[in-house]
């Protein structure tokens, strides 16, 4: 807890073990997209240092600013279970050592070379950051975070709020969609997302599929921003 007046804030710091990322490229933009979709607040940091022979080396931790409803005292074991692996680990700070933030110095002694590690740090632009397993966690984290109802009728389609389907495709299957097309319109509302960008741009090209009325075609790119609250028109 840090004090300033009448007002005071509570801060959870969790040391980030890069070594169990297994999706580099894309680990900063699902770290930041989880933290956002689970109402959480907090700073995503990375410290750089030079030693004696001129290697870069970092090391990475998470601030979480805490409520005073206990809701983060499970942050440890969701971003864990998320990332299937033990990524954070919680840190008790001493006093001293919350000075080194003000100095931009690393509150852990324990770094990793920074060339096993530049890919965190390029920036993929044209494809979803989320593999089908992953987007399938987050979707499913976000409707019971948002209190919709749904069923998950495959590992790829979900019934949501009994008026809508969600189709979610690693990579362009035509045949597949027209498959669903055949059997659930015009009855529900259908959106559709493919994850790989390429796949994505081909399914727009698709006319006799992008021009159906009630038939939607998300951006792989721009999927965290999607409403959930669209579901609840209906209810």
């Amino acid at each position: 807890m840090i004090s300033a007046g009448k007002e005071s804030r509570i801060f959870n710091f969790f040391s980030i073990n890069l070594e169990t990322i297994r999706k580099k490229n894309s680990f900063i933009s699902n770290f930041s997209n989880l933290i956002r979709n689970l109402g959480r607040k907090g700073l995503l940091i990375f410290h750089f240092r030079m030693d004696h022979h001129e290697n870069i080396k970092l090391t990475s931790y998470f601030v979480e600013k805490c409520e005073t409803n206990g809701k983060s005292s499970n942050m440890e074991e969701i971003i864990n279970n998320f990332f299937h692996c033990n990524l954070i680990k919680r840190q008790e700070i001493k006093i001293k050592v919350i000075f080194n933030l003000i100095w931009r110095l690393g509150i852990t002694s324990h770094y990793f070379f920074f060339i096993d590690f530049e890919v965190l740090f390029h920036n993929k632009k044209l494809s979803c950051s989320l593999n089908l397993l992953e987007m399938n966690e987050l979707f499913e984290r976000n409707l019971l975070n948002s209190q919709i109802e749904y069923v998950k009728l495959s590992k790829n389609l979900y019934f949501v709020d009994q008026s809508y389907l969600f189709l979610i495709l690693q990579d362009l299957d035509s045949n597949y969609i027209y498959e669903i097309i055949e059997k659930y319109y015009p009855k529900y509302f259908i959106y559709i997302l493919i994850l790989n960008y390429l796949g994505y741009e081909k399914l727009l090209e698709i006319e006799s599929i992008k021009l159906i009325e009630n038939i939607k075609i998300i951006n792989p790119v721009k999927i965290q921003k999607f409403s959930y609250e669209i579901f609840k028109k209906n209810s």
